[in-house]
């Protein structure tokens, strides 16, 4: 829509992938700390595979695969037999 929008993009690529990287530094080390390996290693698995996988991908097979079953087995567990 904005012929100038790729350039202001590509300017912004490298901040962004560094503040993306730094967080999840942190949130790899804060895991490790409080000893929460199951969030930890989700953490690791979806940061590995946004590495070598586009990103729709990777967020799309998270997504289906773990995130929204989780939520089923919750709202699963709450209904009345």
């Amino acid at each position: 829509l904005d012929p100038s929008l790729p350039d202001v993009l590509g300017q912004l690529r490298l901040p962004v992938l560094a503040l993306t990287g730094a967080l999840v530094l942190a949130g790899l080390v804060a895991g490790a700390r409080a000893r929460a390996w199951l969030p930890t290693g989700e953490l690791a698995l979806v940061a590995a595979a946004a590495t070598v996988a586009p990103a729709l991908l990777v967020f799309a097979a998270w997504f289906g695969a773990w995130h929204a079953p989780r939520h089923l087995v919750r709202l699963l567990d709450l209904q009345p037999d």
